[in-house]
């Protein structure tokens, strides 16, 4: 099998390395139980505003043209490649879709579900779209601020009830217009969360209305929005062939 090289590593490795300097400390609060006293540095917002155009031009094109849900977005996912670019990559968990975008199934890493992913009901199915704006968001605390939403939680009840009831530290997102649209993307109602539209069109990604965001359709791929996809061509000729 043949893949692509990303020479500048995942956005997870980037924050982690940034982060290296205080692991010593951050353990010695968790071993004394001061958590609060822990210190995490995330990327410069304008970077991380560059990485989440790349990142909603690939879900535009997998959500809206070929019916694809990632299913799997986090940090790790998410590699840099020679020219500062975002890919997304690794679908190894991805679905196609019809329409209505539902999902029977959970998949991902838990601390990227959303809240109606622990709520659910045995048969019930929760909307693909909204799974992946969510973990989206939570990948963009992460970035911004170095820590996750549900920093701290013990164990995997705990870090349920933090999802579906408790609300993050905003003040942890120092710029305005991106604590705004992070908010919108964890509102714990999906039907109430931010559309992939909303996000397109949000103060933080047009820079306060002074930049478009052009979006790739299925009539016109380009270079740029293919290179944003890893092995995605490989993950759809698998699907049919299988």
């Amino acid at each position: 099998m043949v893949t692509e090289f990303h020479s500048n590593g995942s956005l997870g490795d980037v924050v982690l390395e940034k982060n290296k300097k205080f692991e010593v400390f951050n353990e010695r609060c968790k071993e004394e139980g001061k958590l609060e006293n822990q210190v995490f540095v995330g990327l410069n917002q304008r970077k991380v505003r560059l990485y989440l155009i790349d990142m909603l031009k690939a879900l535009n094109y997998c959500h809206k043209v070929i019916k694809v849900i990632h299913r799997d977005i986090k940090p790790d996912n998410i590699m840099i490649n020679h020219n500062d670019e975002a890919v997304l990559i690794d679908f190894g968990v991805s679905c196609l879709v019809g329409e209505d975008d539902e999902l029977n199934n959970n998949m991902g890493s838990y601390i990227f579900y959303a809240p109606e992913m622990f709520m659910r009901s045995q048969g019930s199915k929760v909307r693909g779209e909204m799974t992946d704006i969510w973990a989206l968001g939570v990948t963009l605390f992460y970035l911004l601020t170095g820590k996750y939403p549900a920093h701290g939680a013990p164990d995997l009840m705990a870090l349920k009830d933090m999802i579906t009831t408790a609300e993050p530290n905003w003040i942890e997102i120092k710029h305005m217009a991106a604590r705004e649209i992070i908010q919108r993307m964890l509102v714990k109602d999906p039907d109430n969360r931010a559309t992939l539209t909303e996000i397109l069109e949000s103060d933080w990604v047009t820079n306060s209305g002074q930049e478009t965001i052009g979006l790739t359709t299925v009539d016109s791929p380009t270079r740029d929005i293919k290179a944003s996809f890893g092995n995605i061509n490989r993950f759809l000729k698998s699907k049919a062939m299988g």
